[in-house]
């Protein structure tokens, strides 16, 4: 703060608030040796209050609702699923990364999703089974009427349908991805949903800056 100044500043401590306007004059005196001392000053708290800082899970208690969106990377650097070293390898004796990242996210998720009703998306491929969306935003639904699957098997199906049908290819953007679940958590917001956006990739983004 600046001398006889006014401020207004916030304290996070924890879960808490705090909202303090404070006054600052200078105050000089001589002391005994004959020197002048530094500049001193007081602090008057003119307004203190204190706020709760709700958590998110006292949000789900309180009724609010979760609606996941998962977007799954189909860009090259993947490798194609017939290759024994893909990202992207379907083996029914063992779940690859992207699997096990639907299972273990999902799982813990959708037990706060009340309809259990997800939005599967992919981005960076080529879709074979639509002509609607671009290769940077497209569903990845067995039925193109319905862009949303049913539970943790619906989003594991949905997955094992994307890799199936869907051309390898590229940029990795993730701007299409997020603009798209932005438009989807405005309409939620008028029936208490909070939306998650789920993006699961190999690591490699090319629209960072954006």
């Amino acid at each position: 703060f600046f001398f006889n100044d006014t401020a207004t500043t916030e304290i996070y401590t924890e879960q808490i608030v705090g909202s303090v306007r404070c006054v600052q004059e200078t105050v000089s005196t001589q002391s005994t040796w004959g020197k002048k001392d530094k500049s001193r000053g007081t602090i008057e708290i003119i307004n203190f209050k204190l706020t709760k800082r709700p958590s998110f899970l006292e949000y789900l208690r309180a009724g609010e609702r979760i609606n996941l969106i998962t977007a799954i990377d189909f860009t090259q650097s993947n490798g194609d699923s017939d290759l024994p070293f893909s990202l992207h390898k379907i083996d029914p004796s063992q779940m690859n990364q992207y699997q096990q990242a639907i299972q273990q996210v999902g799982s813990i998720l959708l037990n706060y999703d009340t309809d259990k009703r997800v939005l599967m998306l992919g981005f960076g491929g080529q879709p074979r089974f639509q002509t609607q969306g671009s290769q940077n935003c497209f569903f990845i639904t067995e039925n193109p009427s319905q862009t949303e699957v049913l539970g943790l098997e619906g989003m594991h199906r949905a997955y094992h349908f994307g890799v199936q049908n869907t051309a390898l290819s590229g940029p990795t953007y993730f701007a299409p991805v997020i603009e798209y679940a932005m438009t989807v958590a405005k309409g939620n917001i008028q029936t208490n949903q909070y939306t998650v956006l789920l993006i699961l990739t190999d690591g490699v983004i090319h629209d960072m800056q954006k």
